[in-house]
This record gives structure tokens, sequence and C-alpha cells, in this order.
């Protein structure tokens, strides 16, 4: 592997950080509209209010998820970084797998957001009618 793939996995890095960056600003939306549209439960029937309940945990689950995404990826960039400066035949093993490893964790955090967003979309439709 040379220092081209180095530059390419620094790339990629830097495209799911813009994502992870997105959607850590999406969810605190997600909180406030939640919030606002069950605004008030008692008029809720209690098998919505359960879902509002579960919702705002898998909520508060994803924000952290994203959180700990972020940082992966920073220390990620990081270690490209020290490998970009300290090897002169690029990476190695190591470095692929921790690759392979990371993008396997953004695109199950990817399909973790998308799920939420379609459960939250559905039960706000279910809250404002």
């Amino acid at each position: 592997m040379d220092k081209m793939t180095l530059e390419m996995f620094r790339k990629e890095n830097d495209a799911w950080r813009h994502m992870v960056d997105r959607r850590e600003r999406e969810i605190p939306q997600f909180e406030r509209m939640l919030a606002d549209a069950a605004r008030d439960r008692d008029r809720l029937p209690a098998y919505v209010y359960r879902k509002v309940d579960d919702l705002q945990k898998e909520i508060l689950s994803q924000e952290a998820r994203m959180t700990a995404l972020h940082r992966q990826i920073d220390d990620q960039q990081g270690f490209l970084s020290h490998i970009l400066e300290t090897e002169t035949e690029g990476p190695g093993h190591q470095t692929l797998n921790r690759q392979n490893t990371l993008r396997q964790m953004v695109r199950e955090a990817e399909r973790g957001f998308l799920e939420l967003k379609s459960v939250f979309l559905n039960i706000l439709s279910t809250l404002r009618h």
C-alpha cells in the first residue's frame, strides 16, 4: 500500500467527518421537534407515549454513537498523519484493518441514523394528527 492510498483514506475520513457533523446537528432538532409535538402528553394514548419515550432514548443513544464515531474518525486521521510522516513504504495491514473497521462502523451508524429518522418521522406524523 502506498502513500496515495493513505491520502485516499484521509479523504474518505474527511467525508465521514462531514456526514457525522451533519448528523450531530440534526439529532438535537429531532429532540426539540419531538418534545414540541409531545408537549400535551395527557392527550396521548399510552402506546404512543411509550413510543415517544423509546424514541427519546434512541435519540440519546444515536447522539452518543455519533460523538464516539467522530472521536474515532479523528483518532484514525491522527494515526494516518503519523504514518504519512514516519513510514517510508506507506501503510501496512494494521492501517488497512483499522480503516476497514472504521468503514464498517460508519456504515452501521448511518444505517442506524436512517432507521431512527424513519421512526422519528412516523411518530411525529402520529403526534401531529
